[in-house]
C-alpha cells in the first residue's frame, strides 16, 4: 500500500488532487485543505504529485526527484507534429546492428506511455540473433500457410461473396508469403536486425497497452535515426496459434505477445512527408 502524506502547511486546498482522484477517491477536502482518505485505493498513476501546484504531497512511489518538472515551448506541437509525420513504416534496412544502448533508451522513453488501470504490465523482448529471427520467421511462415488451408476450407456454398472474395484474398496472401520465403526471401521481418516483442499478461488491456507503448517507439526511434515498422503478420500468427515462438523466446505461461515492431536504420532516407487525407469529423448534435 502507498504511504501518502499532506504537508498541511504547504498546502493551498485547491482540490485539484481531489479532483483527479475521483475515480478512486483517495483525498477528500477538509476545511480547505486536501486530506488523505484512503491510501489503501491509490492506483499509483501519480497524477496527484504531478498536479500539486506547491509540491504539499509526499508519495512513497513518487519522490520529486524522479518527478522533474516539465519545460514547455511554444513550438512542442510543431515538433511533435513533425515527428508523426516524419515516422514511416520501413521495411528496407541496412546492415548494421543497432547499438543495445540505443535499444535500452527506446524502451525507458516508452514507460511513459499510458497503460489500462495503470497496469504498466508490458514486458519488451528484443532478439538481434539472426538465427533466431529467421526461425521465427520460419515458424510464422509455416502457421500462416497452414491457416491458408483453413480459411480455404471454411468457404462454404452458403458464404457470402464479399466474404469469400476476402477470405480467398486473406489465403492467397499467406500463400505467397510461403512461396517468398522458399526462395530465400525476408517476408516476415524484413531483415531488420532487430525484434522487439511486446509481452503481457493476458488482460483486456493488453493488447492496446502495448500499441500505445510500441507507436511511443516508433516516434523516438525516427529521432535517433532508426526506423521501425510494425508486424500484423506474427501477431495473426499468435493469434491463430498461441504457442508460437513461446519457446523460442522463452515467454512463461499466462503471458502473450501482444505486439511486435521491426527496428534498424534504414537504407533509404525519406526526404518529404507523403500526403494523407484528412480525417472525417463529424459532431453529434442535439
Amino acid at each position: 500500500m502507498a504511504e501518502i502524506k499532506i504537508d498541511q502547511e504547504k498546502c493551498t486546498g485547491c482540490g485539484a488532487c481531489v479532483a483527479l482522484c475521483s475515480v478512486t477517491h483517495v483525498y477528500a477536502l477538509e476545511n480547505k485543505k486536501a486530506k488523505v482518505l484512503s491510501p489503501s485505493r491509490c492506483w499509483e498513476c501519480g497524477q496527484c504529485v504531478a498536479v500539486c501546484p506547491v509540491d504539499a504531497i509526499s508519495h512513497s512511489s513518487f519522490s520529486l526527484q524522479d518527478c522533474p518538472l516539465i519545460e514547455r515551448s511554444e513550438n512542442d506541437l510543431e515538433k511533435l507534429a513533425g515527428y508523426v509525420r516524419e515516422r514511416r513504416s520501413t521495411r528496407v534496412y541496412k546492415n548494421k546492428c543497432v547499438e543495445r544502448e540505443k535499444i535500452a533508451s527506446l524502451v525507458n522513453i516508452a514507460r511513459w506511455a499510458p497503460t489500462g488501470r495503470n497496469l504498466q504490465a508490458i514486458t519488451w523482448l528484443a532478439v538481434d540473433d539472426t538465427k533466431t529471427i529467421s526461425l521465427l520467421s520460419e515458424r510464422t511462415v509455416n502457421v500462416l500457410v497452414k491457416s491458408s488451408e483453413d480459411l480455404r476450407n471454411s468457404i462454404t456454398p452458403e458464404t457470402g461473396a464479399q466474404e469469400k472474395k476476402l477470405t480467398l484474398m486473406q489465403a492467397k496472401t499467406f500463400e505467397h508469403l510461403g512461396r517468398r520465403f522458399k526462395k530465400g526471401e525476408q517476408p516476415i521481418f524484413f531483415g531488420a536486425p532487430v525484434i522487439l516483442f511486446a509481452i503481457t499478461p493476458h488482460s483486456h488491456f493488453g493488447r492496446d497497452d502495448s500499441v500505445i507503448s510500441g507507436y511511443t517507439m516508433q516516434l523516438a526511434a525516427v529521432q535517433m535515426g532508426l526506423a521501425t515498422c510494425q508486424i500484423g503478420y506474427f501477431i495473426f500468427g499468435t493469434d491463430t496459434d498461441n504457442e508460437l515462438g513461446k519457446d523460442i523466446l522463452n515467454i512463461p505461461d499466462g503471458q502473450e505477445v501482444q505486439m511486435v515492431l521491426t527496428l534498424g536504420y534504414p537504407k533509404y532516407q525519406m526526404r518529404r512527408s507523403v500526403f494523407r487525407a484528412p480525417l472525417p469529423l463529424r459532431w453529434v448534435d442535439k
